[in-house]
């Protein structure tokens, strides 16, 4: 099998041959879908369920659209009937199309790119524990000068204080 770099292949949906294809908008659209707050209706782990899949194909429908100037006529309820269809009647074609999308040049660099940032992430976060680290053994402070806060008073809208003074303040002062 010949290796598909352009992100393009053809579907057929309600009885219609349609071309789609996986370029940077459809890359865009899964990268929305796995940052998404409500990623567990897209993905189950690191597979992509019937939903998400649906969502992908109709950004990559979408893609060609863009890319050939036509209006998109299909939603994603024809796309979700397709995906249902092809996992339950054809799983080898479903197998085919995330292959295709795999392969895609594009998809390549956003996955390219993703491990990028994750290892630009990785590296910064090493250097702030290294940071860290030297400016506690470089500290004068006691370690009891170190107060955790809890997170149930951030953005509090001032509670725990009044007049911009800690409680703590206003004891000392008594």
């Amino acid at each position: 099998m010949q290796l598909n770099t352009s992100g393009v292949t053809t579907i057929r949906v309600k009885d219609n041959d349609i071309t789609i294809r996986f370029g940077l908008p459809a890359c865009q659209a899964y990268a929305s879908m796995l940052t998404s707050e409500d990623s567990e209706k897209y993905f189950s782990g690191v597979d992509i369920l019937a939903l998400g899949m649906a969502k992908l194909l109709l950004a990559a429908y979408e893609n060609q659209c863009l890319v050939k100037d036509s209006e998109p006529v299909l939603t994603l309820g024809a796309f979700m009937e397709f995906v249902e269809d092809t996992l339950t009647d054809n799983p080898k074609e479903a197998e085919r199309i995330v292959k295709v999308f795999t392969d895609s040049r594009y998809t390549k660099v956003m996955v390219d790119r993703a491990k990028e940032t994750i290892e630009d992430n990785k590296k910064k976060q090493s250097i702030g524990s290294l940071l860290n680290l030297t400016h506690s053994a470089n500290s004068d402070l006691p370690s009891s000068s170190t107060m955790l806060v809890p997170s149930e008073n951030l953005n509090s809208g001032g509670k725990g204080m009044k007049d911009g003074k800690r409680k703590s303040e206003k004891r000392k002062k008594k």
